[in-house]
């Protein structure tokens, strides 16, 4: 997952808090991952790994239209890569 993509689930997260007036215990209690986990992420000192993503896309379901959006965006349009030789 590319720092974009982390960026925009970490804003979504955020937002989602606001919305629904969670702290981050709160907001980690709903996603089913620790406070102290979650903290780290947001904090940029951890990387979200495949179990926290499949938390957060499993209970909220606007995140996973986002990540996919980004993902169609980037078949789209490849990025060009460096020729290591």
């Amino acid at each position: 997952m590319r720092d974009t993509e982390i960026r925009a689930m970490i804003d979504a997260l955020h937002a989602i808090a606001e919305r629904d007036c969670l702290s981050h215990r709160g907001l980690a209690r709903q996603v089913g991952c620790s406070t102290g986990q979650l903290s780290m992420v947001f904090a940029g000192k951890r990387r979200p790994g495949v179990r926290f993503i499949r938390l957060v896309v499993r209970r909220y379901p606007e995140i996973r239209r986002l990540l996919a959006t980004s993902l169609a965006q980037d078949e789209q349009c490849p990025s060009v890569r460096a020729n290591p030789s």
